[in-house]
């Protein structure tokens, strides 16, 4: 018989996630999670525990208070997060070549679509169709931004269950594999910057310059910020929702709302308490809530699907390096730029170390920002998918 007692079951979940980051530290853990992102053990862990009957969550409110306070709060405290001046003090070919990444994310998508649709008719069969466009928009979204926005545009556009966690298969295939290669390169970049015609000196200015705004705003977190954090996050929430009668309002409200609170000095700098820590902890408690709900049903779909993206990584990889060229900006922000999409916040301060250790927060500012564009650009992906589904069918 399943654990169907409530409090129980909400208690084991909200461990799952400290375990997890536990067994990354471990020796043979370390050697796992170098391959598989913690992320996705949220992800499977639950559905595990659901799908093998040692419990029963479907007789809990955990998924309703994660999807609908959890997740806007995580974007509010991301966008809160956003420091548009230090964007600035990267550069204009910084941001552009960030920018140029996710246009070819967006666009990328319809174009991927087509050209295996073309080849493989049989993905617009029935309902399956109309569900593919839907699933791939939560893939933008998590390339983007990161898991709130996808589980965001989830939410929104109703993608079941099955084909979100076979998307979040192919996402770490394509992703990770990516991530790998752009580690490669950071190895060789001389040459990549060669290719581009690039000035590193670029590098050391920008470094000093993170560096030393970052000693600026770092500093314990008292109680006072602690709870200021939760007024924002919480108070943000409630707003979005005394708004928003649906949750498509509700997720634009709390995303536009920390975008515009980030404009305040004294309210951004609460990213030096602490601010993205405590969304992504957040997430990591959404990640878990939903893994819940997860099933691989229809894992036949896997490798159209994985065609797709990796037709659709291409797209992306083409107009980074073209905006690059055209800008003759250095390899380390085509990388960190990419991965800053693809990758989000957790690894894109990986490939930024790979060229100097200093540059780490590179990777930080684009992903935030990745996270305050992501679910806008996902619906607009989501849309361009959708035309293109209706005229090939």
């Amino acid at each position: 018989m399943p654990l169907t007692h409530e409090p129980l079951i909400i208690g084991i979940l909200a461990c799952l996630p400290a375990l997890v980051f536990w067994a990354e530290g471990t020796r043979v853990g370390k050697a796992v999670f170098q391959f598989l992102p913690p992320l996705l053990f949220c992800y499977f862990v639950p559905s595990l525990l659901q799908v093998s009957g040692v419990i029963d969550a479907s007789k809990t409110h955990f998924y309703f208070v994660a999807t609908q306070y959890f997740l806007p709060a995580s974007l509010l405290l991301f966008g809160l997060s956003l420091d548009l001046p230090a964007l600035a003090r990267l550069g204009k070919p910084a941001v552009m070549v960030f920018l140029a990444g996710v246009v070819g994310i967006v666009i990328g998508a319809p174009i991927a679509l087509a050209c295996v649709g073309s080849i493989f008719p049989s993905i617009w069969v029935g309902k399956g169709g109309d569900e593919v466009w839907r699933g791939l928009a939560t893939m933008a979204g998590t390339w983007i931004g990161g898991a709130a926005n996808q589980t965001a545009i989830k939410e929104i556009l109703q993608t079941s269950d099955s084909l979100f966690a076979i998307l979040g298969v192919v996402d770490v295939l394509i992703a990770y594999s990516w991530m790998a290669i752009l580690l490669y390169g950071a190895k060789h970049h001389t040459r990549l910057d060669a290719w581009l015609r690039a000035d590193n000196q670029i590098l050391d200015d920008v470094a000093k310059r993170l560096t030393d705004y970052k000693a600026t705003v770092t500093k314990p977190a008292t109680t006072q910020d602690n709870l200021t954090l939760v007024a924002i996050a919480l108070g943000g929430v409630g707003i979005a929702h005394a708004i928003g009668q649906t949750f498509f309002w509700v997720v634009l409200v709390c995303t536009t709302l920390g975008i515009l609170l980030s404009f305040f000095p004294a309210v951004r700098r609460l990213e030096g308490v602490g601010a993205s820590q405590w969304a992504t902890t957040l997430l990591y408690l959404l990640i878990t809530a939903l893994g819940t709900k997860l099933n691989l049903a229809g894992i036949a779909q896997m490798p159209l699907l994985f065609l797709i993206g990796v037709l659709w990584l291409c797209v992306h990889i083409a107009c980074l390096l073209l905006m690059a060229r055209w800008w003759r900006t250095p390899f380390f922000f085509v990388a960190v730029g990419s991965q800053a999409a693809i990758g989000g916040v957790a690894s894109a301060p990986v490939v930024a170390s790979a060229f100097q250790p200093q540059l780490a927060p590179v990777g930080v500012l684009l992903a935030i920002l990745g996270y305050a564009i992501g679910t806008y650009c996902a619906l607009f992906c989501a849309y361009l998918m959708r035309w293109v589904t209706l005229i090939a069918t």
